[in-house]
């Protein structure tokens, strides 16, 4: 009898054994199936902002299927340095309710990033056996509308060695509930097909920015030759004037003026030309150049303020966003002209304070009636005030406030212009006010506050 049982148990340990072979060799082929699928759909995948969201969708409902849980969401940085990530595309989860949301990695208490120094699958290797993972970081890191909804999640699998991209996982459906992710489509499955669609959409969307990183140049460097040509011409002009009236020294004089005034036109355009691609002035542009997007403006608006960290801690200067301006909902725009409008505001806020002082960012939703809806952004710092006679002057092209122009601060008196241009591009609008904090003349003490308004939907 105890060889009998011997002898059955035996063959049963040998029968599990080949079962378990031909578990792990059928699971294998599938999840390599199903990799090679994702691969070749996100490898048909344009990078215009669309396609791609619809190419990752398809890929995750691929995914979501194959795994059997409730939800996948992509989260992904939209430029190098951006910190907060907003949903890019999703399956299982109610789009209207979620499509604000956003992943912000500064506050999901992620390990600090220095260049080079964050590794994301050394990282999951570590954190992945804890038994808040990966709740702890999703409580902490989900932002805005629709946050709810990304707990309960299994699973969260981060991209490279930045905070580029970041896909969740959510709960196992009824059918597999209780399994663990060592079983099928377990946890190196998971990391492999998340890193590799991460890795694909951040590919497409740096190439997407490049190409209209080079077309906003194209456009910048076109314009401004323009105008340096027109200014030549003048001068040109102007010099040959100076050599026929060489005996009358009065009209040289002015003609010198207006040869200066001519330079001063050219300096203004090189300078324009030549300012950095994050803060860079275009010239004049028409709404058909507009790339239009849905954009959540919550998570652009914060990135904008990550650009200007640096620059900010250098004057002693705190920037304070407002929890509201996370859940602000998305505005259908071009990216990149919605970037120069809050970077020209936030950057001129941050030179106009005084030491030691806040730059505030707030918003509110704005219900004019049933059918408009918008949202409006407030800027606001202390520092140097505004005339209330120059509230409209401002934004003219070229203006200059006069104690601007005393305080010796870099400027040509076009990022105002521009931006008042690009809001009503979206058929918004912006203005500004100035409230005094100590006498009525002391016009460094004053909390100016500047005001975007933009609409949810398009109204042209």
């Amino acid at each position: 009898m105890v060889f009998f049982n011997a002898k059955f148990a035996k063959e049963i340990s040998i029968l599990q054994d080949v079962v378990s072979y031909y578990w792990a060799h059928f699971r294998g082929k599938k999840e390599w199936e199903c990799r090679e699928r994702i691969t070749d759909l996100l490898f048909q995948t344009g990078d215009e902002p669309e396609e791609l969201r619809r190419g990752l969708e398809e890929s995750l409902i691929l995914l979501r299927r194959f795994l059997g849980v409730r939800y996948l969401a992509v989260f992904l940085a939209l430029r190098d340095g951006d910190r907060v990530l907003p949903l890019m595309a999703q399956d299982g989860l109610p789009w209207q309710q979620i499509q604000s949301v956003q992943f912000n990695w500064r506050k999901a208490d992620l390990p600090p990033v220095q260049e080079g120094s964050f590794n994301a699958t050394e990282w999951i290797e570590r954190e992945q056996y804890q038994h808040d993972f990966p709740k702890k970081f999703i409580i902490k890191g989900g932002k805005g509308p629709g946050k709810e909804h990304l707990q309960p999640a299994i699973y969260l699998v981060p991209a490279g060695r930045q905070y580029r991209g970041v896909l969740l996982v959510g709960e196992w459906l009824e059918a597999r509930r209780g399994q663990s992710l060592s079983s099928y489509g377990g946890r190196h499955f998971l990391q492999t097909v998340g890193q590799l669609m991460l890795t694909q959409a951040i590919a497409k969307r740096a190439v997407y920015a490049s190409r209209q990183h080079d077309r906003q140049r194209d456009l910048i460097v076109a314009l401004t030759s323009h105008s340096i040509r027109a200014a030549l011409h003048k001068a040109f002009d102007q010099i040959t004037l100076m050599k026929i009236s060489a005996t009358q020294p009065d009209n040289i004089m002015k003609l010198l003026e207006k040869l200066e005034q001519n330079i001063r036109v050219m300096r203004k355009n090189v300078d324009i030309s030549m300012e950095t691609p994050d803060t860079a002035l275009i010239p004049d542009i028409h709404e058909t150049e507009m790339d239009l997007e849905p954009v959540n403006i919550g998570a652009l608006i914060q990135n904008c303020c990550n650009m200007f960290d640096k620059e900010a801690k250098d004057n002693q200067i705190s920037i304070v966003i407002y929890e509201d301006v996370e859940y602000l909902p998305i505005v259908h725009g071009d990216r990149y002209m919605l970037e120069l409008v809050f970077a020209n505001i936030i950057d001129n806020a941050i030179k106009y304070s005084k030491p030691g002082k806040e730059v505030r960012i707030k918003s509110k939703p704005i219900i004019a009636s049933m059918n408009y809806n918008s949202i409006e952004i407030e800027i606001e710092d202390w520092g140097m005030g505004i005339p209330k006679a120059e509230y409209e002057r401002i934004f003219e092209k070229g203006y200059r406030s006069a104690k601007a122009g005393r305080s010796r601060r870099r400027g040509v008196g076009l990022g105002l212009y521009q931006a008042r241009k690009l809001v009503e591009m979206h058929g918004g609008s912006i203005w500004a006010q100035s409230n005094p904090k100590g006498g009525e003349d002391d016009w460094n003490n004053h909390v100016v506050s500047f005001f975007v308004r933009l609409p949810l939907r398009q109204t042209k």
